[in-house]
Formats: structure tokens, C-alpha cells, sequence
């Protein structure tokens, strides 16, 4: 992967977003609302929104949102984990909100104009309405499949050259389409009804961050930066419905917010800062989201259940009438055409994408057979060669499907001849490690007048490196039935094809209810 053209990727995923979109809006006309509304919260309580805002949230695009989970299917392992990307993407809204108003009221106290006017406040809520509209079914479940199977997500999101490096797949499906010309259609329609005027370019660089100038960077950075209103609402919110009890400050944060200029007076590099005294809270909302990857969006049972969806769209992906409807899931877009009630709807035959969603319906899930972490390794000299295999497995659908085929062919060597629907249900699966770049990206305003860094203010090195240590691992996955020699096999297929010996341990974690060993001993006799 990597072989193609970031600009041919742009052109490509571009033109599938605009016909997306222009599907998804034919019929639909803004109603104008008589007033503003309020809309109630469990986070967030009573919220005022503006009749424009309003019309943006009515649109197909934004409402398809109430049928996204913003924790995928969690609530098989968290049973009151029912939140979606709709109550999150009003959620972001008001945090951008209490985000501004923070910063104005610094500003009025330190004598300077005010950061956010009222024309940049309302495309700043129009990103945040928006941020979140390319999400595929069950949120970042479909972005990973995207990601190691895409080749234009690969080429616009890790390409060198690419504007778009290092941008979420799901963050440049949602640019595109804010600015595809049916999304112009209605904006311009929006000022017509409604009054405001909004710039689709300005809602995409937001939902980028991708300033025109760095005079203006703080202003992109309210809806996608270091410690921005999105990550703000996701962490209290997934702490919330999954009850998972975190002590989170997010009010004195935000109230300990200016902005800063790390340029110089002549060329101005304007980023929002943050006082000593949000610090602490910075703190904890790090740590919570280390907390939450590890018992939350890591966690086995959830990394089985993305697994076998994931495996559910590949066995379909090509086919022009597949169990999910008329898109080949060639591209993208094509999800988009999609919601988690489609996808859980869809099965109807006897096929393997029908079994899986079958299987994830009904809770029968793929059991762990195998944990490949460092702390199972046999020896501290494979690092290296672990390093490479969770590469190649997180980067490419097409090498943990090898690594699948090849131990099934393991098993039937040793006479255990699984059948397909088996044999679908052997899946590696190397989970995106999470990023904790907010400690080098966020500055602090010293007492003193002197910005510095987070990561200044405590070693953050040392959490990532017990994060990695400790908890990040990959897994492979098999069916009940053959849980245990499916383990024993891919401990030697990983040994002797890519030179990765595990310990004892990368078994004894997966609790088979059998001996492993003696199934080990009996395939593979010391000296035969």
C-alpha cells in the first residue's frame, strides 16, 4: 500500500462524497424553525440552539448520526454504553461554545479584542454540528477497516505529501463533505432562510485544522486540537455511559483558557494556552484517556466484536449486491450509505457475513486464543521483530488475513480441519495504539509569563512506555470450539514465520478451560 497518488486519492474519495451527499439530501429543503430550541443533555443539561442551527441539525446527514454508536457495540460488554455520534456531535456544540466563551472573557479582562466575534462563533458550532458526519457504521470500527484496506485513505492520511497526513480517515470524509456542491447548495440556502452566513472551506479547515494562517491557528484548535471541545464531551461522555467512574475537571480547565502567541510579534503563531492552574485537569484527562483505552475501546471482548464486524464487510466488500445493500464497500463512502441499524438488519442468509453478524447479534463471540504483547515475549531480543508484526498487522487487512490463512493451514498440518465458518472466525486483529501528542502540542503560561510545554510539567514518556509495556497488545482471535489449538498454532506460526517467540503467558492469559500444553506436546514432541 502506499504505491499511488494522494492527489488521484483526493479526486477519487471527492467525487464518491459528492454523490453521496447529493443522495443523501435530493428531497430535502430547510424548514426553518420559528425560534431557537433548547435540547436537553445528560452531560451537558439544557442547551440553547439557534433556529440555522437547528436547520444543520435536521439535515439526513447529521440525524443518520442517531443510528451511529459512538462507542460501537461496547454495550455487548457495557450494557448502558448506548450513546451515538448524534448526542456527542451536539455535545462537542456545547463545549465549543463554554470553549469561546472562556477565551472572550479573557480577553475582555486583559483589554484585547475579542478571539471569537460572532461570525466565527457560528461556523466554529457549524464544524462541531459537522465534525463527525464521515463516520461509518459503528464509528471507528468501519475507520480501521478503512485505514488497512483503503489505498486513497492510506495515500491522503499517511502519505508525506498529503495536506491531509495524520488526519483521521473519518475527519477528511466529513471536509469532503461540507464541501461538496450540494453542501454549497445548502449553506447558500441557509443564509437565504436563516440569515447567517457560513463558509463550507472555513467548517472543513476546522474539522481539519488546517488554519489558513497561524495568526488564527487557536481558532481551529477549539474543534480539533491538542484539548479540544471533541475530546473534552467522547471522555466524560464514554466514562459516563459505561460507568466507568473518572474524576474529570473540564469546567476549571476550560476556565483557565487564554491564548497565546509562541510566534513572534511579526509573524504571530496564536494557539489557545492554557494557565498553571489547568494543569491538574490536563492531567486527568490524559490519564483518563489512557484508562478508557485500556478498559474501554481496548478491551478483548470489544476488539473481538470490531473483529468480526470487520470481518463481516471484507467477506462482502466487491459485490455490488451484497447483504448490506448496493454499494460494494469499495471505497469509503460507501459506508456512509450505512448505519449500525442497517448493518445489524442486514443478515438474512446463510453466508459467512450473515453468521458473523449473526454471531455479534447474539453475543457469541470470537474467544481470545492468543495475546502478543512485549510482556509475552520469550526473549527481550524479539522486540524488534514484534515491533514489525504489529506494523504489518495494523496496517494491512490483506496481512492479518495471512497470518489467518496460515494458521488454519497450522491446524489442518496437525489434523484439525476447521470448516469455513470456522475458519472465518480465525482473526488477528492489532488495534491503532492511542496517541498522547496533547502533552507536546498543549503550552502552559507560566506565573512568570513564559510558555512551556505539558510534557514540562510531568513525564509523560514514562505512562506511554508502561501503556506499551503493559497493556497495548495484539490478539488472535478463534472460535469457541477450537479456541485453545488455535492459540498453540499461532504461537507457532508467529515463532516460525515471523520470528516472534512467546512465552507461556501469550496462552495462559486466554483462560481456554483446557490444557494447552499437553496439546502443544502431543504437535510438536521435544526433538521431533
Amino acid at each position: 500500500m502506499g504505491d499511488g497518488n494522494w492527489m488521484d486519492a483526493e479526486e477519487a474519495i471527492r467525487s464518491d462524497a459528492n454523490a453521496y451527499v447529493a443522495w443523501a439530501l435530493k428531497d430535502h429543503n430547510i424548514r426553518k424553525p420559528r425560534s431557537w430550541k433548547i435540547i436537553q443533555d445528560v452531560l451537558g443539561g439544557p442547551s440553547r440552539f439557534e433556529p440555522w442551527e437547528i436547520a444543520i441539525i435536521d439535515t439526513p446527514l447529521v440525524q443518520r448520526l442517531r443510528r451511529i454508536g459512538q462507542t460501537g457495540l461496547s454495550s455487548l460488554l457495557y450494557p448502558s454504553a448506548h450513546a451515538t455520534r448524534f448526542e456527542h456531535s451536539l455535545g462537542v456544540a456545547v463545549e465549543t461554545a463554554k470553549i469561546m466563551g472562556a477565551l472572550n472573557a479573557w480577553a475582555q479582562s486583559e483589554g484585547v479584542d475579542a478571539p471569537f466575534p460572532p461570525e466565527v462563533r457560528d461556523f466554529v458550532r457549524a464544524a462541531a454540528l459537522l465534525h463527525d458526519v464521515g463516520h461509518g457504521p459503528f464509528s471507528h470500527s468501519s475507520e480501521y477497516l478503512w485505514l488497512s484496506q483503503s489505498r486513497e485513505v492510506y495515500e491522503l492520511t499517511r502519505n508525506d505529501d498529503s495536506p491531509y497526513r495524520d488526519r483521521r480517515p473519518h475527519e477528511v470524509l466529513s471536509a469532503f463533505i461540507v464541501e461538496s456542491p450540494r453542501m454549497a447548495e445548502f449553506f447558500k440556502e441557509l443564509e437565504e432562510k436563516c440569515g447567517v452566513a457560513i463558509s463550507p472551506g472555513n467548517v472543513a479547515k476546522m474539522v481539519l485544522n488546517l488554519p489558513g494562517n497561524a495568526a488564527d491557528a487557536y481558532v481551529y484548535q477549539v474543534v480539533n486540537g491538542p484539548f479540544d471541545a471533541d475530546k473534552l464531551d467522547y471522555i466524560r461522555r464514554d466514562s459516563y455511559v459505561t460507568g466507568l467512574q473518572m474524576a474529570l475537571e473540564v469546567d476549571r480547565l476550560i476556565h483557565s483558557l487564554q491564548r497565546a502567541n509562541i510566534g513572534d510579534q511579526n509573524a504571530p503563531h496564536n494557539v489557545i494556552a492554557v494557565s498553571t492552574g489547568g494543569v491538574h485537569a490536563l492531567q486527568q484527562i490524559l490519564f483518563s484517556k489512557m484508562l478508557l483505552t485500556s478498559a474501554l475501546y481496548h478491551h478483548h471482548k470489544v476488539r473481538a466484536i470490531e473483529s468480526m464486524i470487520s470481518a463481516a464487510f471484507r467477506a462482502e466488500t466487491g459485490k455490488n449486491d451484497n447483504i448490506f445493500g448496493k454499494q460494494p464497500l469499495t471505497s469509503p463512502v460507501h459506508y456512509l450509505y450505512l448505519d449500525d441499524v442497517r448493518v445489524l438488519a442486514a443478515p438474512r442468509g446463510a453466508g459467512l457475513a450473515d453468521g458473523l453478524v449473526r454471531d455479534v447479534l447474539d453475543r457469541r463471540l470470537v474467544k481470545r486464543a492468543l495475546t502478543v504483547s512485549r510482556e509475552t515475549l520469550e526473549n527481550a531480543e524479539d522486540d524488534i521483530h514484534y515491533d514489525d508484526l504489529a506494523n504489518r498487522m495494523m496496517n494491512s487487512s490483506d496481512e492479518r488475513d495471512g497470518l489467518s490463512q496460515s494458521i488454519c493451514a497450522e491446524l489442518a498440518a496437525r489434523g484439525v480441519n476447521l470448516n469455513k465458518e470456522q475458519r472465518a472466525r480465525v482473526l488477528v486483529d492489532f488495534p491503532v495504539p492511542p496517541s498522547f501528542s496533547e502533552a507536546v502540542q498543549t503550552f502552559v503560561l507560566r506565573e512568570n509569563g513564559q510558555l512551556t510545554r505539558l510534557e514540562d510539567f510531568f513525564s509523560l514518556d514514562s505512562w506511554v512506555a508502561a501503556y506499551r509495556e503493559f497493556f497495548y497488545c495484539g490478539r488472535v482471535f478463534g472460535p469457541e470450539t477450537h479456541q485453545c489449538e488455535v492459540g498453540v498454532a499461532a504461537r507457532r506460526v508467529l515463532a516460525r514465520d515471523y520470528n516472534v517467540s512467546l512465552s507461556p503467558m501469550a496462552c495462559d492469559t486466554c483462560k481456554y478451560g483446557k490444557n494447552w500444553e499437553e496439546i502443544h506436546d502431543s504437535w510438536y514432541p521435544v526433538g521431533g
